[in-house]
């Protein structure tokens, strides 16, 4: 069943529509106002862990510092660097190694300790030591303060289960006596297991909801609060999804930093159980409306649908019918009083139609009796100037002149005599050209009508006596006071609607401003429907022809006059024809 572009459905529809869209926007609002507040608060749980966890790695690294300061500088250690002898090295070891497990006490996850002479060879380890098969790199032994470097990882280096770094310090000669500080004669170097690092990146808590990566200088990842999080700072610079939040910061060993990063799969799943219940809630509003639609079109829209219909029958059906319904609420209520209006309309249309047959054919009488009024208004005063004027020519000319200007008018009496009110142009044209003859002689050539019509408009109909009037207006109040030669251009055409315009034209003495005026008003005065009577017209001129063309025409016949004083007269006349139908009204 189909409605109108803007019936109650689709009225209905586009409510929804829009009810639809807001609730959307407000879910939507709801849920990128949620995911910020998510985002919020997991970035302050980000900057709060990652702020702890740096300052844990300072406290770390400075113990780490704090104990090899110790160990470098204790007397133990300076004496043992001192021995030339490497048989009383030896017996030093024990000592050296009881000055060392203290250091193992103090410092977490410390798993070796070496002692290397300036050249970079070993001259002590302790457990698993670093560097023991080709000492120290050349470059390791020129640093001038604590040092720090990834070693390796547990998959490189079988032997260690643990993956490692170390940190080395530079030992100087202690001078006796002032505690100065003389040449370097070693490096000490603590390997450390990455144990203590992980347990301090772990510590917070929320491992499984942010990322903390340490890492080196050369973005080495030296150790990290997850598996995950490692692969994710691997992996980071090739995406193309940034994290929702980074932060990162500098520490003092060698150029290490530290990364926190939340991740947006992380809120994405804090977000999913949101995402549900709001798809849920939609899904059975939606559903709703659409139930709430069905019922509206089956108890509402559809009887309307079938009343409407039926009103639109009433008109055409030429027996009385009644719409049917059984519902027992408004809509019945209100389709028993249209039932009750419809039988009191029957009654009042029956009176009307008597009454508007008798009108019409009162009407149609009055009308027949104005136009039959109309056409029996030609003056005579042509007809004795045409009689003086053959009087004229028979005392001046021979018989041939005479016959000529006789059989012009025979033809123009018997076709303005004969019956019917309508003929072809084409005979309309023939007329002019007779009563141009007859003009031409009367005043000796001086003044010529042009007649140009388009084989189109020669086959159309319009009312008799139109053409000639017109013609007959231009030369008798256009050129006859006009001295010297003068015109007339009669033409006859379809125009662009496919209407018939005709158009006559002198090049006369013209119309004054006034005069023109109240030609235009006289003109719209006889195509109202009051004009005054037929008997006060005293020729047939443009006041007659805008009466006929309203009464044959109505509104779709229309005249039209122009003029310029000194330069002559237009008059344009517009008839519907076949072809042109209702659109020459706009014209």
């Amino acid at each position: 069943m189909k409605y109108a572009r803007h019936g109650l459905l689709h009225q209905f529809i586009m409510l929804s529509a829009v009810i639809c869209c807001i609730v959307c926007t407000v879910f939507c609002a709801m849920l990128f106002y949620v995911r910020g507040y998510a985002l919020r608060s997991s970035r302050q749980v980000l900057e709060n862990l990652h702020s702890q966890t740096l300052l844990r790695l300072e406290e770390y690294f400075t113990s780490i510092e704090d104990e090899a300061y110790v160990v470098c500088y204790s007397s133990t250690l300076q004496d043992y660097i001192n021995l030339n002898d490497a048989a009383a090295q030896i017996d030093m070891s024990d000592s050296l190694r009881s000055l060392h497990s203290g250091a193992y006490l103090i410092v977490d996850s410390l798993i070796g300790i070496a002692v290397f002479d300036p050249e970079g060879d070993m001259t002590y380890s302790s457990k698993t030591s670093l560097f023991t098969q080709d000492g120290l790199p050349e470059a390791l032994t020129q640093i001038t303060f604590y040092h720090y470097t990834k070693l390796f990882t547990a998959d490189t280096a079988p032997e260690i289960s643990r993956d490692c770094f170390a940190m080395l310090s530079p030992v100087y000669a202690m001078l006796p006596g002032n505690r100065l500080l003389g040449d370097r004669v070693g490096t000490l170097v603590f390997t450390l297991s990455t144990d203590h690092l992980l347990a301090i990146l772990k510590s917070g808590g929320t491992a499984d909801q942010v990322y903390l990566v340490l890492t080196d200088a050369e973005d080495n990842v030296i150790a990290a609060s997850s598996n995950a999080a490692a692969s994710y700072h691997r992996r980071r610079l090739f995406e193309a999804d940034p994290p929702a939040a980074l932060l990162d910061s500098g520490l003092s060993p060698d150029g290490w930093r530290l990364y926190g990063y939340l991740p947006h799969s992380f809120l994405n799943e804090d977000m999913s159980a949101l995402l549900f219940i709001v798809a849920v809630t939609g899904i059975t509003f939606l559903g709703l409306l659409i139930l709430l639609i069905l019922m509206l079109r089956q108890k509402i829209l559809r009887p309307i649908s079938r009343l409407s219909g039926f009103m639109a029958r009433v008109p055409a059906d030429e027996q009385p019918v009644r719409f049917e319904s059984h519902a027992n609420n408004e809509l019945g209520e209100m389709i028993h009083i249209m039932n009750r209006m419809l039988d009191d309309l029957e009654q009042k249309n029956s009176q009307l139609r008597s009454s508007e047959a008798k009108m019409y054919a009162m009407e149609l009488s009055r009308k027949d009796m104005e136009i039959l009024a109309y056409r029996n208004q030609i003056n005579p005063h042509f007809l004795y100037n045409t009689l003086d004027c053959i009087c004229s020519i028979a005392m001046y000319h021979g018989a041939d002149d005479v016959a000529r200007i006789s059989e012009s008018l025979s033809t123009m009496f018997r076709y303005a005599v004969k019956g019917g009110n309508f003929a072809l142009v084409a005979q309309e044209i023939t007329y002019v050209q007779e009563y141009a003859s007859i003009i031409g002689y009367r005043f000796m050539n001086r003044i010529s009508i042009h007649v140009e019509a388009s084989p189109e408009a020669l086959r159309q109909k319009t009312i008799r006596l139109l053409i000639q009037p017109l013609v007959e207006n231009a030369v008798f109040h256009g050129l006859e006071r006009q001295v010297g030669p003068g015109n007339v251009y009669v033409s006859v055409s379809l125009n662009a609607e496919g209407c018939l315009q005709v158009s006559v034209q002198d090049d006369g003495i013209g119309i004054s401003g006034e005069a023109l005026a109240a030609l235009q008003e006289s003109i719209l005065e006889a195509q109202s429907e009051s004009p005054a009577s037929p008997a006060s017209e005293k020729s047939i001129g443009l006041r007659n022809i805008a009466r006929r063309l309203h009464l044959y025409y109505g509104e779709a016949g229309s005249i039209r006059i122009t003029s310029t004083e000194g330069a002559g007269t237009t008059v344009t006349v517009i008839l519907p024809t076949k072809k042109g139908g209702a659109s020459c009204i706009k014209s």
